[in-house]
């Protein structure tokens, strides 16, 4: 991972953080603790070809909405201390206000680093 950013999550600070990913073609983007899917659905808004978005979450309720409003976007079941994807999987990767939330945030933070490509980028909101 090239750098990690930490940013305020609501409001104005929803749409910096996906301006501030920088997406491009083919990107894979992983939104943990997506909840309804704010973070991943902005991200599909934009015009970047080839975008695949994944949104993980460890409440069934949440993904069962995601998936209504936004059916185009990966939903997954999965916590942040243990996230159920391959080493360096991801180009960019979104937490929006979860952090707070997460028991070990030491060890969701690794787990970022571990799923994150090398000159992939992560962005927790707070």
């Amino acid at each position: 991972m090239s750098r990690i950013l930490f940013r305020p999550c609501l409001g104005v600070g929803l749409e910096n953080t996906v301006n501030d990913f920088e997406l491009r073609k083919s990107d894979r983007l992983l939104d943990i603790a997506c909840g309804t899917g704010i973070v991943g659905r902005m991200a599909r808004s934009r015009d970047v070809k080839n975008l695949h978005v994944i949104g993980c979450d460890v409440n069934d309720a949440m993904l069962q909405v995601a998936k209504e409003i936004e059916p185009g976007i990966t939903w997954v079941k999965g916590n942040a201390q243990d996230l159920p994807f391959a080493d360096r999987s991801f180009d960019k990767i979104s937490f929006q206000f979860g952090l707070m939330f997460i028991q070990d945030r030491v060890k969701a933070i690794n787990e970022m680093i571990r799923v994150g490509k090398d000159q992939g980028k992560i962005i927790i909101a707070i």
